[in-house]
């Protein structure tokens, strides 16, 4: 349970930080408060287990992100260089978000249609392509 609680407290500590340096604080909170060896091992053994994940669902649209971001959290706690580039890759993803949520909203109806048809079909290509490969 005191997992849970400080999992939770750390989300939370997360998710109210300024986006562009939440996850460099992350990592200089870690090196002031250092974790037991044990518990830093554990966590990297996560990260990597929740990265598979996301590369096994990486052919379905949603999920594969989710699985790469709490990876990248978890092992930004350890690497300054990773902790930097999550910073900037989330300041210009939500750069890029905002850009195409105002695009959509200007997309009539045939034109939303088009792309979630060509986001099927490339998802439904790359699933195909990652099935032939592993097939051998």
């Amino acid at each position: 349970n005191h997992m849970g609680a400080t999992l939770k407290r750390q989300l939370q500590v997360l998710q109210h930080s300024q986006p562009g340096h939440r996850f460099q604080n992350r990592y200089e909170n870690a090196k002031k408060h250092p974790a037991p060896v044990w518990r830093r091992v554990l966590l990297f053994g996560v990260a990597l287990v929740l990265a598979a994940l996301g590369v096994g669902f990486a052919v379905i649209p949603g999920p594969a992100v989710l699985f790469f971001a709490v990876a990248g959290a978890l092992l930004a706690s350890e690497s300054r260089f990773l902790a930097r580039g999550l910073d900037w890759t989330e300041v210009h993803l939500r750069r890029w978000w905002n850009w195409s949520q105002r695009h959509w909203q200007k997309l009539g109806l045939a034109g939303r249609i088009c792309l979630i048809g060509l986001g099927l079909a490339g998802s439904a290509g790359a699933a195909f392509l990652t099935w032939r490969i592993f097939q051998g």
